[in-house]
């Protein structure tokens, strides 16, 4: 998507979309980032919520199945259903991606989760929230990065740099494949994703702290 070089009003109006969902996350990892970072380091808590990232899916899942029976359609491209959102409804999927400020919480389904709520396909969804994606990478490599340099050993520079670019890959391919996996299942396609958080949320609380 070239913003600013076609032209396209359509596009245009998907930027301002997505400058809007940013706001949220950006405001509030500006503001509570630092307490956040007490539960970076507890697995016990990020199983936890890798749980309640689970029962989210499913329930949004379920709220996307909801809709297909009550016969609603999407006809248009997905585009146009972004630009069919309210500014309101833009803000609501900001701040559900703020969720992953939490360890546990995952970015992209959370913002899922809310463009189905929102009233967007799976597939519409799941773009909108890919491109939400590069914002938030990029601001928060704007900050991080620099920290490399700063008092840390240069060696560990190398597998930074090299881990980097594996998960630049890895995602590449991933968005591609979950792109094409969401234009053909528009029903129940977040279940699996849900029944795997869940199980591996629930085993590694018990693993962890034998609460079950």
């Amino acid at each position: 998507m070239a913003f600013g070089k076609t032209g396209d009003p359509v596009q245009r109006q998907v930027f301002y979309r997505l400058v809007v969902a940013t706001l949220p996350a950006a405001l509030l990892e500006a503001l509570f980032l630092k307490p956040l970072r007490s539960h970076f380091p507890s697995a016990t808590s990020a199983a936890f919520f890798l749980v309640i990232n689970g029962i989210f899916l499913w329930i949004g899942d379920g709220r996307r199945g909801f809709k297909e029976n009550r016969g609603a359609a999407f006809n248009i491209d997905r585009d146009g259903e972004i630009v069919r959102m309210t500014w309101g409804k833009c803000l609501f999927i900001g701040l559900a991606q703020s969720l992953a400020l939490i360890p546990g919480f995952s970015r992209s389904g959370m913002s899922i989760v809310a463009g189905l709520f929102a009233g967007l396909s799976y597939e519409a969804a799941a773009h909108f929230a890919f491109l939400l994606a590069t914002p938030i990478i990029l601001g928060a490599g704007l900050v991080e990065v620099p920290r490399l340099f700063q008092d840390v050993d240069l060696n560990l520079l190398g597998p930074a740099l090299a881990g980097g670019i594996a998960a630049g890959i890895a995602a590449f391919f991933s968005v591609w494949i979950l792109t094409r996996y969401f234009h053909t299942h528009e029903v129940k396609a977040l279940r699996p994703f849900a029944l795997y958080c869940m199980l591996v949320g629930f085993f590694s609380l018990w693993y962890l702290k034998g609460v079950l």
